[in-house]
């Protein structure tokens, strides 16, 4: 009777150690894929940064067409914008530090995309700028007390993405003319 109970000891032990094995390597897995997405993330972020840099350099020394090369499935638009209701869209990050208008470039989240100002300070950069992006107006179609937002933008889609500069309408628009601007699909 004895070897029995012993047998069940040891079976019941080994369980358990396999049990903490698996706990520790989904816990190992979790962590590598966080550590994964959060780089994923900061790069793209870095990208976004670095290119709307380069617009805004181009800008500077009155270029007329740039190329935009990342990152990818992310948008560019300018600031202010108009909602449905008549309301006025700017993001904090341009109105905390006194901007009237502003260019960003940001990744639209699914989850915000009726608030792309949330969009904006969650995963987008942006830069003073009195330039206004013409692109395809998206109306989502929820309405939210009354409000559907309409959204003007450039969808930065398989860069390079060439973009033409209008200094005398300070205007910029996609020089394929291609324009597409959605928020839908696999962008948030």
């Amino acid at each position: 009777m004895n070897s029995m109970n012993e047998r069940g000891f040891l079976l019941g032990e080994e369980t358990i150690k396999i049990i903490i094995a698996v706990i520790c390597i989904v816990g190992l897995i979790a962590l590598v894929v966080g550590v994964y997405n959060n780089f994923s993330r900061n790069k793209e972020m870095e990208y976004a940064k670095a290119s709307l840099d380069n617009l805004m350099n181009q800008i500077n020394i009155q270029n007329t067409e740039v190329d935009i090369y990342n990152p990818n499935n992310w948008f560019i638009s300018s600031f202010p914008q108009k909602d449905s209701g008549g309301n006025s869209i700017l993001p904090k990050s341009c109105s905390s530090v006194g901007w009237k208008s502003c260019l960003c470039i940001y990744k639209l989240s699914n989850a915000l995309k009726l608030n792309v100002a949330e969009s904006v300070e969650k995963e987008g950069v942006c830069r003073q700028s009195d330039f206004e992006v013409v692109g395809t107006i998206y109306p989502t179609s929820t309405v939210i007390g009354g409000i559907s937002p309409s959204l003007s933008g450039i969808y930065i889609n398989n860069p390079p993405l060439a973009l033409s500069i209008d200094y005398s309408a300070k205007k910029i628009t996609d020089a394929s003319g291609k324009t597409e601007f959605r928020t839908g699909g696999n962008n948030g």
